[in-house]
């Protein structure tokens, strides 16, 4: 917006030494018009770049969140897995200790 009211005032001084003619004529004013267009183009590009980037950011930390829980819920599944396969040792230990008391 400072921008806006820079070119706004830039402008001001210009007309202040130019003719009326000059200052009102449809040249000038379109030339005007498209400056101002050009900087709030510019200024939307700004605000959506930063809003691209900050989203961009997001999914980012997004992702790695789900990997995160991915790699949390894969290690709990290994944890469970080496348990039953500890549990399954023991077991079959057993079953050879009552084979051999019994057999």
């Amino acid at each position: 917006m400072n921008k806006i009211l820079r070119i706004e005032q830039e402008e001001f001084e210009k007309a202040s030494e130019m003719s009326w003619e000059d200052m009102t004529g449809n040249s000038r004013r379109k030339e005007i018009k498209n400056m101002l267009q050009e900087e709030i183009k510019s200024m939307k590009k700004e605000r959506k770049d930063r809003n691209a980037d900050y989203y961009l950011e997001l999914s980012y930390e997004g992702i790695s969140e789900e990997l995160k829980l991915k790699w949390e819920k894969n290690k709990r599944a290994e944890n469970l897995k080496n348990e039953i396969d500890n549990l399954t040792e023991k077991i079959e230990e057993n079953f050879e200790r009552i084979g051999k008391l019994y057999g």
